[in-house]
Order: C-alpha cells, then structure tokens, then sequence
C-alpha cells in the first residue's frame, strides 16, 4: 500500500488536505469517490524514508503511551495521533507505522522499516512490551 496526498473543497467551500492509503492512483480515486469526496488532486507522496530527530521521537512515543494509557487500541492511537499532527513527517511516519498494523504487521515489525528514526533499542523494548503484553 502507498500513501496519497489529496486536495478536496468541503461543504463550505474550505479546502482541505488529507492523506488516505491506497494500493494504486485508481484505488485512491475509487475509494474518495466512494465517500464522495471531490478532489481536484491526487498524488503520491515521496517512497523516500522518513527521518524523526531524537527529540520527535520521544515526543511520538510520549503521545503514544498517553492515547494507549487511556485505553484506546494501538491502531486508533495512530489513527488519532495522525490527523493532529500538524508536522507533515511525523503525520506520514505514523500514517505509515497504522498503515504496517493494519496489515497485520506488529508495531515493532513496523518500526524496523525505519531504521534511521527508530534504533534497535527502542524497537527491542517495543518488541518486548508486545510480546509481555505490556506496551
């Protein structure tokens, strides 16, 4: 699956500016017009690996234990964190982490596709937390 920038006009006129996962262009056309939504732009975003500083990192996982401390799931927590985050990379990692769990991949599994944000610590802590059930 890919990610894909749209640009759509709501109700009231306002523009709007939304990513959504999709396995090709025609998918992505298909599924907004499903929701009918009309979007006079499409297009992918970058395959390029996303990078986090340190200090973005933590912030992440700060906000992350937050939403799962209040007993929401893994997957909305992402869902969530994405659409309030303004900072475009963070949004696009975490669209991209939601995106791997949907799938069926773990949150760690997910993680080791980005090995420049994430070290091997933090995705051997994730991975133990996972399989203790404590994360």
């Amino acid at each position: 699956m890919a990610l894909y920038e749209y640009f759509a006009l709501s109700k009231s006129g306002k523009k709007i500016k939304k990513v959504i996962s999709a396995t090709s262009f025609m998918e992505a056309k298909s599924i907004l017009e499903l929701q009918k939504i009309a979007a006079y732009k499409i297009s992918k975003l970058s395959e390029k690996k996303i990078f986090l500083s340190k200090k973005e990192v933590l912030y992440f996982f700060e906000q992350l234990k937050n939403m799962l401390l209040a007993g929401l799931a893994l997957y909305e927590s992402l869902l969530i964190l994405a659409e309030k985050e303004e900072k475009k990379k963070i949004k696009l990692l975490i669209l991209d982490l939601s995106e791997n769990i949907k799938l069926g991949l773990s949150l760690s599994d997910a993680m080791e596709k980005h090995p420049k944000t994430f070290d091997t610590i933090s995705i051997s802590m994730i991975e133990t937390a996972q399989k203790t059930g404590a994360l």
